[in-house]
């Protein structure tokens, strides 16, 4: 027993050698794993679906030390997305949130990736696959945001301009009775900031209270309570553009003029609580150019922030000799409604009140008749279609008001005493409601009009629509082209085969989402088999 003693326990030790080996080697393994995995990923961006990201932000990609020039991505590393963010100066802003959405042509799939801007103001994605970036868009607090749609990959020298949001400083007055001076507000107040949406070219600079006298639509884009400190309050975070303040102290109201807010800089408007204004005109007959008595006026204020609450509008009728006059009226910009028996009601928009001096009183003029509006609706035979919905929009002012009727069994609407200007008019089928005729016209004063709108015979159009040359799959809009209609749209599916009724004629095919159309025309068959390569 003594003499195996020793093989026992060198047998014992190889094993434990090798116990001890293996466990080793495990671990080893393990650990290059670990490592293994933690530089995968701290080289690889997670992407994640559009709609899953809400505060995901990626870590600022790694960039080129050239301070002039988006950074250039190395060899092998995949399609770049590169630029900077610049104030209008060219002063790299750093630190800017930078957002692309890509679009994956091989399934339409949409993917959303964000990044943030280094100290130069420079950013940059890096993507595996080709696509379209269909918006990049930059943010930073401070500035106004910026965007760009439909960029073609690669794109390494995009140039985003955030410009730098100014400030409105707001002068409050208050008229004081029995004193030649105004006085400083100090108190609470509710401050409305209205900014114009025009297509307009913006006015002047050295003369903004001229050119902007009838300045269009004003929306409310922000609004504040505010404890007012001596007449004075700023409101701070706005791009360039036209504006105008509202403020609401207690029962009082009232606005600043028009005027142009500088981006980067800043702009002064004042506000004079308390003043008042008369208005009065004269209405006459406009046949026999004599008075009007009796003629029921009404002024509504238009100007005044759709939250601030109603105001009563402002009414009288004439005397005998057809003059009307209002007094103490709140500056602002107001609409006139004049309505008589036997009269075509008149509205007049767009009348400015200013606080600084009295309106001149106008003379206006009304014609005798109440005129109707016959819409008559036929199908492909020329037989009348009953039941057709109608709406009719004006569109000529910027109040627009809204009405709404039915064809009788004669396919006729009538609608009586409207007044004079542009409308646009939507008839609907019964049986297809999708399917809408849409016409514009002018209504005239004191005249009977009468529209007709047809239907006709539909052609069934069978399509193939491609994108890039692969068969899409997604919605279509189809627009006709040389007349005033409402889009189709129309759905693909996997083998980008769609079906439609279309009206012969001329129409663009595109992507819902797109503007850019391709043309096709439709003959008068009873089937069309067309293919369309989408732009």
């Amino acid at each position: 027993m003594k003499s195996r003693l020793p093989w026992i326990i060198a047998l014992a030790a190889v094993g434990f050698s090798g116990l001890l080996f293996l466990y080793t080697r495990s671990e080893l393994r393990r650990i290059e794993a670990l490592a293994g995995l933690r530089d995968a990923s701290t080289s690889t961006t997670v992407i994640q679906p559009l709609g899953q990201l809400e505060g995901a932000v990626a870590e600022p990609p790694q960039l080129a030390s050239t301070p002039t020039s988006p950074p250039s991505p190395s060899a092998g590393s995949g399609i770049q997305l590169a630029g900077m963010t610049t104030d209008p100066n060219g002063i790299a802003i750093p630190n800017a949130t930078v957002s692309a959405i890509v679009r994956d042509p091989t399934n339409q799939s949409r993917r959303r990736y964000t990044t943030r801007t280094d100290a130069k103001g420079r950013f940059a994605f890096t993507f595996h696959e080709a696509g379209l970036v269909e918006l990049l868009q930059a943010e930073r607090e401070g500035y106004a945001p910026t965007e760009l749609v439909n960029l073609p990959l690669p794109n390494e020298n995009i140039r985003l301009v955030l410009p730098k949001l100014a400030t409105i400083e707001i002068q409050i007055f208050q008229t004081v009775e029995g004193a030649s001076q105004l006085a400083r507000y100090s108190g609470p107040a509710q401050i409305y900031v209205l900014k114009r949406v025009s297509n307009d070219a913006e006015p002047e600079p050295s003369a903004p209270r001229e050119v902007t006298a009838f300045p269009g639509q004003f929306v409310t884009i922000g609004a504040e309570q505010a404890n007012v400190r001596d007449g004075m309050y700023r409101m701070r975070g706005f791009a360039g553009g036209i504006y105008k303040v509202a403020v609401v102290a207690g029962e009082d109201y009232a606005e600043s003029g028009p005027f142009k807010l500088e981006t980067n800089e800043g702009s002064t408007c004042i506000v004079v609580l308390g003043t008042r204004q008369k208005f009065a005109g004269t209405v006459l007959s406009q046949s026999t150019k004599g008075p009007i008595p009796g003629a029921v006026v009404q002024l509504t204020m238009t100007s005044r922030p759709a939250s601030a609450g109603p105001i009563q509008p402002y009414q009288t009728v004439t005397d005998n000799t057809g003059r009307f006059e209002f007094d103490r009226v709140i500056p602002g910009v107001y609409a006139l409604t004049i309505a008589a028996d036997g009269y075509t009601t008149k509205v007049v928009e767009e009348i400015q009140v200013s606080g600084e001096t009295a309106p001149t009183a106008d003379t206006y003029y009304l014609v005798e008749g109440t005129p109707k509006l016959q819409i008559r609706v036929l199908n492909a035979k020329d037989k009348p279609v009953s039941e057709a919905a109608m709406v009719l929009l004006s569109v000529g002012g910027p109040r627009q008001k809204t009405f709404f009727g039915k064809s009788s069994s004669e396919g006729i609407a009538v609608f009586d005493d409207l007044p004079a200007g542009k409308y646009l008019l939507t008839v609907s089928l019964p049986e297809n409601p999708a399917r809408q005729k849409q016409l514009e016209f002018v209504v005239e004063e004191g005249k009977n009009q009468t529209v007709e709108v047809r239907f006709d015979v539909t052609v069934r159009v069978v399509g193939l629509a491609k994108y890039q040359g692969a068969p899409y799959q997604g919605l279509l809009a189809i627009v006709p082209r040389g007349r005033l209609a409402p889009k189709t749209f129309a759905k693909t599916d996997q083998s980008g085969i769609f079906q439609v009724e279309l009206e012969p004629g001329d129409y663009t095919v595109s992507r819902a989402e797109e503007t850019a159309g391709t043309l096709i025309k439709v003959p008068q068959l009873d089937t069309v088999n067309l293919e369309v390569e989408l732009k």
